[in-house]
């Protein structure tokens, strides 16, 4: 798992190193694409606590808004 903002970009750096692919381009394509890879999480888990009712999802849920509230 990912801690923090540089633990990410040396994940990424390290990906596009054995990819043999450019990191900075890498790294752009990353920070544009995170709001709605966040999204996208955020209504997954919001389509689980639907199908199931378990509260685990709907907290998960509120967790990943409140995470893209504060990147935004």
């Amino acid at each position: 798992m990912v801690e923090d903002e540089r633990q990410h970009r040396q994940l990424a750096d390290a990906y596009a190193a054995r990819a043999r692919i450019d990191a900075r381009q890498l790294w752009r394509q990353i920070r544009l694409w995170h709001p709605w890879v966040i999204m996208l999480k955020a209504g997954w888990f919001e389509y689980r606590w639907r199908q199931t009712g378990e509260q685990q999802f709907i907290r998960l849920a509120d967790e990943t808004w409140r995470q893209l509230r504060m990147k935004g």
